[in-house]
C-alpha cells in the first residue's frame, strides 16, 4: 500500500507543481487590473505650441527639470519632474478616458500647508488652470502616446511621450 501511494504521489506531482507554476504566471501584475496602454511611466519628449517646438529641457540651467515623466497606475496619474543630483517633484492626480479624450484631474488638496506642488502640475505644461485638462488621444501606439488640447490663451499644445518599456 505504502508503494502504490508513494508511485501515485510521484506521479501527480509534476502535474501539481505545473498548475501552481500556471496560475502564479497568469496572475494579475497590476493592482485594481489592467488599464490597458496607459499603464506605467511615459517619458514627455517634447510639447508644441500651434506646432512650434518648445524649450522644455534647457541644458545649461539646472533648475530646470532634466525630464518630466507621466505615470498611470489605476485611476491615479503622477507627473514626475526630475532634477540633476537626484533631486525630484512629485505631482498627483487623477485620470479618466472615454471616447478619444483623456482627462487628466488635478483638483485635489493637502490639509497640511506647503504642500500645493503635489496636486499642481508644473507650469511649463499648460494644462487647465481650473485643475481639469481634457486630452485629444491623437496616437496611442507602438508605446507612443500624442494628446493635445487649446488652452485658455488659445494655444493648441501638443504632448509627445514614449512608453520606454
Amino acid at each position: 500500500m505504502m508503494k502504490k501511494l508513494t508511485l501515485r504521489m510521484v506521479s501527480i506531482a509534476p502535474v501539481g507543481l505545473l498548475l501552481t507554476v500556471l496560475l502564479l504566471a497568469a496572475g494579475c501584475t497590476r493592482h485594481h487590473g489592467d488599464i490597458g496602454e496607459f499603464f506605467g511611466d511615459w517619458r514627455l519628449d517634447r510639447i508644441t505650441a500651434d506646432g512650434e517646438e518648445m524649450l522644455l529641457y534647457p541644458d545649461t540651467d539646472e533648475s530646470y527639470p532634466i525630464l518630466y515623466t507621466w505615470a498611470f497606475q489605476s485611476t491615479v496619474i503622477r507627473i514626475n519632474s526630475i532634477y540633476t543630483h537626484n533631486r525630484l517633484l512629485d505631482c498627483y492626480g487623477t485620470w479618466s478616458e472615454s471616447d478619444g479624450i483623456l482627462e487628466l484631474n488635478f483638483t485635489y488638496s493637502d490639509k497640511e500647508e506647503g504642500t500645493e506642488y503635489l496636486y499642481t502640475p508644473p507650469k511649463i505644461l499648460h494644462l487647465s488652470p481650473d485643475g481639469i485638462t481634457r486630452l485629444n488621444i491623437e496616437r496611442l501606439a507602438d508605446k507612443k502616446m500624442i494628446v493635445s488640447h487649446v488652452g485658455e490663451d488659445g494655444v493648441k499644445y501638443t504632448y509627445y511621450l514614449t512608453h520606454p518599456y
